[in-house]
């Protein structure tokens, strides 16, 4: 799922002085987002919001953040140019990607579910 809130992308914009960019994941309803020659609407989901979905029908058993401190792959210049710091941050994020409240800061996360029978 592509996370609500991504703590990398927001301080990114902001430190570029972009606030709406920063913010533009937080608008109610889709957001028209720039892929190749055209666009595509995008929602961005919080935990909160797909635990209201499954309520009565599923549990959630884990969540599993992504690009939590590493850049989304989209960003391939931070590959290319820092790949050793690329690397280090995937090792520390490998290690707390499942952790509650840090799990959801990510640019996206992995939610594991299992039904009610």
């Amino acid at each position: 799922l592509i996370n609500r809130f991504s703590v990398l992308e927001t301080l990114a914009y902001l430190r570029l002085g972009n606030v709406k960019q920063a913010f533009r994941r937080w608008q109610q309803g889709g957001v028209s987002v720039p892929v190749g020659s055209g666009s595509v609407l995008t929602w961005y989901h919080s935990l909160s919001s797909i635990k209201k979905m499954i309520r009565g029908r599923f549990t959630i058993q884990k969540v599993i953040g992504l690009n939590i401190l590493t850049p989304a792959p989209s960003y391939e210049d931070a590959y290319r140019n820092h790949p050793r710091i690329v690397r280090f941050a995937g090792k520390i994020e490998r290690t707390m990607d499942s952790l509650p409240v840090i799990s959801t800061l990510g640019d996206h996360y992995v939610v594991v579910l299992e039904r009610f029978e």
